[in-house]
């Protein structure tokens, strides 16, 4: 019966994956896991790849060939955009998010204080390694790579560059020869 079960599940949720994504249904496996919230303009190109447990809230355009590994997070909040262009990779345990809490008026528990929503632009062909965080602001140029376990926050990051660190920070760039 579990197997039955499993295989109905299976099905619908490959169905449901059909209507937002337009992934074809027999490319999916039971193991895939997806939530979208209140999404109100999810848009993606061809040749889409996702790992297990994505979740998409909000306004989110995503580009052709882009991998996305497991337990990606996108959360876009007020209508602001994410966008993610074409060929990027997206490592595993990834947070994007577009709103951080407010906290300037010290008078004032943080959590009624109003958001700052910010979009965020991953130019193509970029390189998300896993564990990485993408804050409110943040732009990222053609080419790029996060280093693993980096937090990128607002600001703009060249294309071709090589970040990494705690805020990221330019430690190299793509196709330079060390001496």
């Amino acid at each position: 019966m579990y197997t039955t079960i499993k295989a109905i599940f299976a099905t619908l949720q490959g169905m449901y994956y059909k209507f937002i994504f337009d992934l074809p249904v027999n490319n999916l496996t039971n193991e895939v896991k997806l939530k979208v919230l209140k999404a109100k303009g999810i848009t993606k190109g061809n040749d889409f790849l996702i790992g297990t447990g994505l979740f998409v809230k909000g306004t989110v355009l995503l580009g052709t060939g882009l991998s996305l590994n497991r337990n990606v997070m996108i959360a876009s909040s007020g209508g602001i955009p994410i966008v993610i262009g074409d060929y990027c990779l997206i490592g595993p345990n990834v947070v994007i998010r577009n709103a951080n809490h407010g906290f300037r008026d010290i008078e004032k528990p943080m959590r009624f204080q109003p958001n700052e929503i910010l979009p965020i632009i991953i130019e193509d062909d970029v390189w998300i390694a896993a564990n990485c965080v993408i804050l409110a602001g943040a732009r990222i140029g053609k080419g790029s790579i996060v280093a693993a376990g980096a937090v990128v926050t607002k600001g703009e990051i060249p294309p071709y560059s090589i970040v990494g660190g705690v805020p990221a920070k330019v430690i190299g760039s793509r196709g330079a020869i060390d001496d």
